[in-house]
């Protein structure tokens, strides 16, 4: 087993709809990577949840169609980060799971949502996707290792 990078990336209210592009090589003839993700808080209850949600609804459908119930169910509120990987400039595939703790495997038989590749050798590119962040801030922590 081969470590070939470590990451911990605060994510703040500024980057929400923005991707974070974080590049890695692996230089060594490997036949998979073993990517290791995670982020907290994955919840958000913060006292401005349901205002929050209520908010929401409103701009979608407007205030005459917004049932307190509809609010409710939508609580707790959720921070949401997504993962993709390119590889030489071709997307390997993206995990667009609620699940803020993941192992994604990049090899001949790579985990569901990823093409699968012979040699993990190349220039990849581990995109974070950062579609809702409603904390003040996210912690997220990245580890890939390469294995023969």
């Amino acid at each position: 087993m081969m470590e070939i990078a470590t990451l911990k990336v605060k994510i703040e209210k500024k980057d929400l709809f923005h991707h974070l592009d974080f590049p890695f090589v692996v230089d060594g003839d490997y036949s998979r990577l073993v990517i290791k993700y995670d982020y907290s808080p994955k919840q958000y209850a913060g006292e401005d949840a349901y205002r929050l949600a209520y908010n929401a609804f409103v701009e979608a459908y407007g205030e005459y169609k917004v049932d307190e119930e509809d609010v409710e169910r939508e609580l707790p509120l959720n921070n949401h980060i997504t993962l993709s990987i390119s590889k030489d400039g071709r997307l390997i595939g993206t995990a667009h799971r609620h699940n803020p703790n993941m192992e994604i495997e990049i090899g001949k038989r790579s985990t569901v949502g990823f093409h699968s590749v012979e040699n993990v050798k190349g220039k990849y590119i581990l995109t974070l996707s950062v579609h809702a962040i409603l904390s003040k801030e996210v912690l997220s922590k990245i580890k890939v290792c390469a294995y023969e």
